[in-house]
């Protein structure tokens, strides 16, 4: 839309457009029981119907309705009242209309002899859209009928069909497509009406030309409508073009009703860009998102690309248009969605598989999902955030039960996602747990383009949100410590500190204080000699890791519940030796303990996901699936306890569990200094990522050709 300082282009058919709707209402007076007017009675009758207001503006009163009788034209307006003034909801309408076609002879070309034209209408009714052509559009001398006309129609002058598309009700759909066939066969103007056009069945949308969709709220639409119902002079007109110069897009519809009420323009923009504000600082936005890498990053790509889009500087076949967040419960994904529709300033639609499930039975539940998606391809631009996507399932999962409605849902999914392959302006953002869980099917290019890992905050990120939440200045070594603190905690968890440092604060009269979230984060119960045995556990893996050169290492953390180890795998060829190094590495941190402690505990082990599990499970991995080990070339699928049960097998898995941890007790070795210096570090930051931790890396010490062999004699 243009924003330069001349009339838009549209505002020569407004023009028209007004005349034609102030004389279809008076039209539509006529009426057998009620009073008539002519002339300069029937503009008396109207102002002793209305009231002045302060400022000058006449406001209709409500008159009732008597069952006018309608003209030859009155086939579709369902008129409220006598009154010729349009209302503010109407005059919106009608230039949201005007802007749509642009001029007269889009409108004209509407009637050409076998033209078709499709109109989106979005968040309006199709039924009021075809009321407001009728009254404000459509030439008198137009025969417009909504139902099919007969074959013959051969002789018939100006006639013109106008269909209404209802395409939320899939059980519908199919007779409404016959009924839009039928249309076409007729040798008539026609107009497709519809909320949407994506359920529209493919073979019948390619054939018909690209709808025209009403357009959405805009400067210079603003504008026309404040000059009819505030008539704003030259100089009030310019100082509202700068007030919705930013907002414009962001306008509802009971935000301009209420500051509509306003005394004058002035006041009414001011009043606008007041709710405007209001609601965008109910939730986050980029602005309040740093520290979350290439998430972010994406993030950020995405809402510049539908910002370009939207100035018309982007094509939408260039934009980035779906993404896949995906992390541990609570780090920040949905939050993170959120602050891209709150910054682009769009609508957001959310949907979710548990939503969407507890609809009822299968039927209920992709009935509930294509609503969701149909919300959203009205709502454009928007984005449509889907939660829980992992809970979608996958179609090769060999457990049989459900695998019938396992496999529809998935169908159905797909065949949403396919639907919005041609919507420009909708931008769709899926998170999940565990993206492994996820049918192939649905992550492919072209559903979600992107998949990428929101991690646990490292430590700008921590830093930005306990300064955000304190809401006040805190102190830059109070800062320090209580990033340092939160170290290795989830956004959930850092948010919910805060909640409860703040509840506890107000019981007891004061402002929050530093020791109110070293409380919530556990600082104060921290025991230093098992702080210093996790930093060195978890600088060992980082070592051995960076040595025997399976990918980067890009965080390491002393959490609450113990360490972590963030890292980027690169891939391996899958050799014998490939499967050999990653069991070192899992089983360096024990090794680490070994050689600086003298023992190791039992820190490595535990449940399934300990480090003594992963490493027997891909020892055992060798001998039965890969083909690589004693079974020979036999894939095998016992169950590992089993397995493991046999003496033979348990030594030999047994004996590489052992070489594998003698190997990265000789690179630790090494590199013992390091390892010390580079856990002290660990121990007081309590967390290290970025050039901190490649400065440490950076200090390795490689043997000339890069790997280190297992000596015959043990450390420790």
């Amino acid at each position: 839309m243009s924003h330069s300082h001349t009339k838009p282009d549209w505002r020569a058919l407004a023009e028209t457009a007004m005349a034609r709707f102030q004389a279809y209402n008076r039209d539509s007076f006529c009426d057998d029981t009620a009073p008539e007017y002519e002339g300069d009675e029937f503009e008396r009758f109207v102002e002793s119907r209305s009231v002045s207001s302060e400022h000058g503006r006449v406001v209709p009163r409500a008159i009732p309705n008597h069952g006018s009788k309608r003209t030859d034209r009155g086939r579709l307006l369902k008129t409220t009242g006598w009154s010729n003034k349009a209302s503010s909801r109407d005059l919106l309408l009608l230039f949201r209309l005007c802007a749509t076609f642009g001029n007269q002879a889009r409108v004209s070309s509407t009637l050409d002899s076998g033209g078709i034209t499709l109109i989106e209408t979005g968040d309006v009714a199709p039924q009021r859209v075809a009321e407001m052509l009728e009254a404000a559009f459509l030439p008198a001398e137009a025969k417009i009928a909504t139902d099919l006309m007969p074959r013959k129609t051969s002789g018939i002058f100006g006639m013109l069909i106008i269909v209404f598309c209802r395409t939320d009700d899939k059980r519908e759909l199919c007779q409404q497509t016959e009924r839009m066939i039928a249309a076409l066969e007729q040798p008539l103007p026609l107009i497709i009406l519809a909320a949407s056009f994506t359920r529209l069945p493919h073979k019948v949308l390619k054939c018909l030309p690209p709808p025209l969709r009403l357009e959405k709220f805009s400067t210079d639409i603003l504008i026309a409508l404040l000059s009819e119902t505030h008539a704003p002079n030259h100089t009030e007109q310019m100082t509202l073009r700068n007030a919705f110069q930013q907002h414009a897009g962001e306008v509802s519809w009971p935000a301009l009703a209420t500051a509509l009420r306003e005394k004058d323009a002035i006041s009414a923009a001011r009043k606008l860009n007041e709710l405007i504000t209001t609601e965008a600082q109910s939730g986050p936005t980029l602005a309040n998102i740093e520290g979350f890498g290439a998430a972010e990053q994406t993030a950020r790509q995405m809402v510049s690309d539908l910002e370009d889009w939207s100035a018309g500087n982007l094509a939408w076949a260039d934009v980035q248009r779906s993404v896949l967040f995906h992390g541990a419960p609570g780090t920040g994904k949905s939050f993170l969605a959120a602050a891209m529709g709150n910054s682009a300033g769009v609508q957001l639609i959310r949907g979710s598989f548990a939503r969407w499930q507890s609809a009822g039975h299968l039927g209920d539940m992709l009935r509930s999902m294509s609503t969701t998606f149909l919300e959203a391809a009205q709502a454009r631009p928007a984005i449509l955030v889907i939660d829980e996507v992992d809970a979608l399932g996958d179609r090769n999962d060999p457990d049989p039960h459900s695998r019938s409605y396992r496999h529809q849902v998935i169908n159905g999914f797909l065949a949403e996602m396919d639907g919005l392959k041609t919507l420009e302006g909708l931008m769709v953002v899926g998170t999940c747990n565990f993206p492994e869980r996820i049918d192939a099917a649905a992550l492919r290019p072209g559903r979600f383009d992107v998949i990428v890992e929101v991690p646990l905050p490292g430590n700008v990120a921590i830093r930005r949100m306990l300064r955000d939440g304190l809401g006040c200045h805190v102190p830059e070594i109070d800062l320090t410590r209580l990033t340092s603190a939160a170290a290795g905690a989830s956004s959930a968890d850092i948010d919910g500190a805060l909640r409860v440092a703040r509840t506890h604060a107000r019981q007891m009269g004061r402002a929050v204080e530093p020791v109110d979230l070293l409380t919530q984060f556990g600082f104060e119960d921290r025991n230093p000699a098992l702080d210093s045995r996790i930093a060195v556990h978890e600088c060992g893996h980082a070592i051995v890791f960076k040595y025997l050169g399976l990918g980067r290492v890009r965080r390491l953390a002393i959490t609450r519940d113990g360490g972590g180890a963030w890292l980027h795998s690169t891939p391996q060829q899958g050799l014998i030796s490939d499967w050999e190094s990653q069991i070192t590495y899992i089983l360096a941190g024990r090794a680490a303990e070994r050689l600086i402690f003298g023992a190791a505990t039992a820190g490595a082990g535990g449940g399934e996901t300990s480090d003594l599990a992963q490493a027997t499970a891909q020892a055992v991995l060798i001998d039965t699936k890969l083909g690589l080990g004693a079974e020979g070339l036999v894939w095998l699928d016992p169950d590992r306890s089993l397995y493991l049960q046999d003496p033979e097998n348990a030594a030999r898995v047994r004996s590489r569990l052992d070489k594998a941890e003698s190997r990265a007790l000789v690179v630790l070795a090494q590199n013992e200094p390091l390892l010390r210096k580079m856990a002290d570090a660990l121990n007081q930051a309590r967390m290290l990522e970025d050039d901190a931790l490649k400065n440490w890396l950076d200090q390795i010490t490689m043997q000339p050709n890069g790997l280190a062999t297992p000596q015959t004699n043990s450390v420790g």
